[in-house]
């Protein structure tokens, strides 16, 4: 899988981990980490480390496995019980 994407104006100047995280919120940031050390990331066709700052506009291509971007599950509601009524 290859997705690319676009730094826009609004997060011009934060470090490209951050960047990452802000746009897959559901994904693991271990993962996340896996594909920059990998050099599975690239800013306008470079490689990069996750410390990287990014400009505004820059491209933002990543390459990974399906594997790789597998999204946490969003957490479902809990239920706790507060007091049992007798039967």
């Amino acid at each position: 899988m290859k997705e690319t994407l676009t730094v826009p104006p609004e997060h011009h100047g934060i470090p490209l981990d951050r960047f990452l995280g802000l746009r897959f919120p559901n994904v693991p940031r271990a993962q996340l980490r896996s594909l920059l050390r990998r050099g599975a990331v690239r800013v306008d066709g470079i490689v990069r480390n996750g410390g990287r700052t990014l400009r505004r506009f820059a491209l933002v291509e990543i390459e990974g496995g399906e594997e790789e971007w597998r999204e946490r599950p969003e957490p479902g509601p809990t239920f706790a019980v507060l007091k049992e009524l007798p039967s």
